[in-house]
């Protein structure tokens, strides 16, 4: 699990999936989130990490949709059936192979 905030200043626990949806609406938006929001370029390089890393970590414990994951995140139109595709890869690639990964990316850091 990762710590950030929202705008709003209450704090938020952020876990593997909500990490890869996170991920797949900054690549698909290719940093651009609005009102003249960028994603720095660490940003879009942890998005990166996590967008390939976690469904390698999926695939890795069997999960075999995720092809379909990536293309759909990437499209960045973001639905109920990618939330859930996300917690199935998670739950797939598993906790310690997830922490591993955050060890060697980072955390997910939102200022």
């Amino acid at each position: 699990m990762n710590q950030t905030t929202y705008r709003n200043g209450e704090a938020a626990t952020l876990g593997g999936p909500e990490i890869l949806v996170i991920s797949g609406c900054v690549l698909s938006a290719d940093g651009d989130m609005g009102e003249g929001e960028l994603v720095p370029p660490e940003g879009m390089q942890f998005a990166r990490n996590a967008m390939y890393g976690i469904p390698a970590a999926a695939r890795a414990g069997g999960y075999k949709k995720c092809d379909i994951l990536e293309t759909l995140l990437l499209r960045g139109n973001m639905t109920p059936r990618i939330g859930a595709m996300a917690r199935e890869a998670c739950d797939a690639a598993g906790l310690p192979a997830l922490r591993a990964l955050f060890d060697r990316i980072g955390p997910f850091v939102d200022d």
